[in-house]
C-alpha cells in the first residue's frame, strides 16, 4: 500500500492508530507499553511502505497480543506486499474474526486470494466487503480494480483459440446497442468461428429484428430452434417476429413459455422489447403475457414477473428433476433456489453459476462460475459467460461509486481502467490518467496505471519513467516491475529485463507469463539450460501459444542443448500451430470483408 492520497485506507488506519494506541494494551500484558510502542513504529515504517522494517516490529507486537484486530490487519497487509499472501490471509481472517462489521480486511483478503489464483474466494472477499460498507469508495474501488483485471485475463485467454476467440468478438457486441451494426458484424463473425456456441444464433436473430431485418433473424431463428427449442432467446426472438407480424396469439404462446421456464428470464427481456409494439386487441393476449406488455409499454424497469400471473408461479415451483434436467430445460429460477452444489463437481457449480448469470444477478453468478471453471480451464461458454459477469458487475460498481460522489481522480481513474482492460484503447486511457494525475501526481496506483496504458500505446521510454516514479514511492508496486521487464523485452535489452523478471517469478511463481519472459531473455543471453528450466513447464501446463513462436523457441533451445528429437517434435508443434493461425487469420479476413466465411 503506497502514500498516494487516492489509498485512503492507510490515512484511516493512521487516523485510528493515533486515537485508539493507548487502549490497545488494555487487557493484555502490555504493562509496560511494550505492544503499542511496536505497533507505532511497526505503522510508521508500514506508512513508508517499508515493509521489511516493519514486519519484525509488527511480529514482536503480534506475540504480545495474537488477537488484536489492528497488529493482525497490518501483518495482513506487510505479507501481503512482500509476496507472501498465503500467509496474509491467516492474519486477514482473524483480523475480520475481530471485528466482523470492518470490510478493511476482506478488501485485503480479496486481494491476497487473488495473488493466490483463489478467484470465487477472492470474489466473495470484495462482495462481502462492498455488502459491509457499501458506500465506501475503498470497498467499491476495490472490487472494479478486480473485475477489470479478471476480465482482462479472462479475455486474453479467450483469445487463443478459434472457439474463445469467437466468445471474444461476442463480449464485445453484447456491449454494445441492439441495433448497433458493429453489434451484429461482432456477432456474425463469432457464429462463423463457432456456430455451435450456446445461445450464439438467437443473439444474432436479436440483433437482425433490432436492426429492421425480419428476414434474416427468422432464418437465425431456424438455427437457433434446431439448437434447442427451450432456449429462452428462441422464445424470445419468436414472440418478437410474431407480434410485428401481428400474430398476437402466436406471440403470447411465446411470452408465457418463457414465463412458464423462468418468470426472471421474462424480466430481462422487457428492456429489448419495443414499447410502441401492443396488441390492438388485449383479449388476444392472456397470461404473464399481458403483463409483461403491460410493464413494456410503460418501461417499468423494476416490473417483477414472480407476480405476473397465480398459473405461472405455480409452474416454477412445481418445475421438478434433477439439477441437469432443470439446467437443459433452462429453468433458470428454479436452479438459481437450490442450494449450492453439495459437491466439487465442476459441471453443477457451472450450471448453477449460470442461472445466476442468465438472471442478472452476477454477484451470485461469479463465484459459482469460479469454483466451476477450477478444473475446467478450456470451458469456452463458461469463461464468456463469467467475462460478461465481470463485465456488468465492473460497470455497476463505477456507477455506484458516481453515485456516492467519488472524486474526480478516482472517476477518471477508474474511466481510464475500464478504457485500457474491457476496451484495449490505451490513448483514451492515458488520457483519463493524465486528468487524474493532474490533481494526484503522487499515487502509486496511477502512475503505474500511466506506465501500462503508455506501454500499450508504444511510448516505451516515458512509459519506463512512470513504472519508476511509482516504485520510487513503493518499492511493491509488482505492475510497474512489470512494466519496466515488458520495456526491456520490447526494447531487446534481455540483460536488464533480467532483474525484473526474476523479481517478478519469486513474488508469483505461478505466474506463466512471467516465466515465458524469462525463458525468453535467457535464451537470447543464451543460456539454453536456464531458459528450459521455465519454458517446458509452461507450455505443458498449456500457456496460449497460437503463433507457434513458443514452440519455436523451444525447439531451438533443444536443440542447443542436444535433445535433437525433443527439437524436431517441438518444431513440428509450431509449424502447425503457424498453419493454423494463418488459416484462422484468413478465415476471419474473409468473414470481416464479405459476411461470410471463405
Amino acid at each position: 500500500m503506497g502514500r498516494g492520497k487516492l489509498l485512503t485506507r492507510a490515512g484511516v488506519l493512521g487516523w485510528m492508530l493515533t486515537l485508539l494506541v493507548p487502549l490497545w494494551a488494555q487487557g493484555t500484558r502490555d504493562t509496560k507499553g511494550e505492544f503499542s510502542t511496536l505497533l507505532r513504529r511497526g505503522f510508521e515504517f508500514h506508512q513508508h511502505a517499508d515493509y521489511v522494517n516493519a514486519a519484525p516490529l509488527l511480529r514482536r507486537a503480534w506475540k504480545l497480543n495474537p488477537h488484536n484486530y489492528f497488529v493482525n490487519l497490518l501483518l495482513g497487509v506487510e505479507m501481503l506486499r512482500t509476496g507472501e499472501p498465503d500467509e496474509a490471509v491467516g492474519f486477514l481472517k482473524e483480523a475480520s474474526r475481530q471485528r466482523s462489521n470492518e470490510d478493511v480486511p476482506y478488501g485485503y483478503m480479496g486481494e491476497a486470494q487473488a495473488a493466490m489464483g483463489h478467484h470465487a474466494e477472492a470474489a466473495e472477499a470484495y462482495l462481502h466487503a462492498m455488502q459491509l460498507s457499501p458506500l465506501s469508495q475503498e470497498a467499491i474501488q476495490g472490487w472494479v480494480d478486480y473485475s477489470l483485471e479478471r476480465f482482462r485475463e479472462l479475455a486474453g485467454r479467450l483469445r487463443s483459440s478459434d472457439r474463445g476467440l469467437a466468445a471474444a468478438y461476442r463480449l464485445q457486441a453484447i456491449s454494445l446497442p441492439l441495433a448497433d451494426v458493429k453489434r451484429r458484424e461482432l456477432l456474425e463473425h463469432a457464429a462463423t468461428l463457432d456456430p455451435k456456441a450456446p445461445g450464439i444464433w438467437g443473439e444474432l436473430a436479436m440483433s437482425h429484428f433490432a436492426s429492421g431485418n425480419s428476414t434474416a433473424a427468422q432464418s437465425d431463428l431456424s438455427r437457433a430452434g434446431a439448437e434447442s427449442a427451450l432456449d429462452l432467446r428462441y422464445s424470445e426472438v419468436a414472440a418478437l417476429l410474431s407480434a410485428n407480424a401481428g400474430e398476437w396469439v402466436a406471440a403470447a404462446q411465446h411470452l408465457n413459455q418463457i414465463a412458464s421456464q423462468s418468470p426472471g428470464a421474462l424480466a430481462r427481456v422487457i428492456s429489448d422489447w419495443p414499447a410502441a409494439l401492443q396488441p390492438n386487441d388485449g383479449s388476444l393476449v392472456n397470461g404473464p403475457a399481458a403483463k409483461f406488455l403491460e410493464c413494456a409499454r410503460d418501461a417499468q424497469e423494476n416490473c417483477t414477473l414472480d407476480e405476473l400471473s397465480h398459473q405461472s408461479s405455480i409452474e416454477v415451483r412445481r418445475a421438478s428433476g434433477s439439477r441437469e434436467i432443470l439446467y437443459r430445460e433452462q429453468r433458470w429460477d428454479r436452479l438459481s433456489a437450490l442450494p449450492a452444489p453439495g459437491t466439487s463437481d465442476s459441471d453443477l457449480w457451472l450450471q448453477w453459476g449460470e442461472s445466476f448469470a442468465q438472471l442478472g444477478k452476477w454477484p451470485q453468478a461469479i463465484p459459482a462460475l469460479e469454483r466451476g471453471l477450477r478444473n475446467q480451464s478450456d470451458n469456452v461458454y463458461a469463461e464468456f459467460l463469467l467475462s460478461s459477469c465481470y463485465a456488468n458487475e465492473a460497470g455497476r460498481a463505477v456507477a455506484r461509486l458516481q453515485r456516492i460522489g467519488a472524486g474526480e481522480a478516482v472517476a477518471h481513474m477508474v474511466r481510464g481502467d475500464v478504457m485500457l482492460r474491457m476496451q484495449n484503447n490505451s490513448a483514451a486511457a492515458i488520457a483519463e490518467y493524465k486528468l487524474a494525475l493532474a490533481s494526484q501526481s503522487d499515487d502509486p496506483r496511477l502512475l503505474e496505471r500511466m506506465a501500462e496504458a503508455l506501454v500499450s500505446d508504444g511510448q516505451l521510454d516515458a512509459a519506463a519513467d512512470y513504472a519508476h516514479a511509482a516504485l520510487r514511492i513503493d518499492p511493491y508496486r509488482f505492475s510497474a516491475t512489470r512494466t519496466l521487464a515488458q520495456v526491456a523485452m520490447r526494447q531487446r535489452k534481455y540483460r536488464e529485463a533480467l532483474p525484473y523478471l526474476e523479481q517478478l517469478a519469486t513474488h508469483d511463481p505461478k505466474d506463466l507469463t512471467t516465466q515465458v519472459d524469462l525463458a525468453t531473455a535467457l535464451e537470447q543471453m543464451g543460456n539454453f539450460v536456464e531458459a528450459l528450466k521455465h519454458l517446458e513447464p509452461a507450455l505443458q501446463q498449456k500457456f496460449p501459444d497460437e503463433k507457434g513462436s513458443l514452440h519455436s523457441l523451444l525447439g531451438t533451445a533443444l536443440r542447443r542443448v542436444g535433445r535433437s528429437q525433443d527439437a524436431a517434435t517441438a518444431f513440428a508443434t509450431a509449424r502447425r500451430l503457424s498453419d493454423e493461425y494463418q488459416m484462422s487469420t484468413h478465415r476471419e479476413e474473409a468473414t470481416q470483408k464479405t459476411g461470410s466465411p471463405p
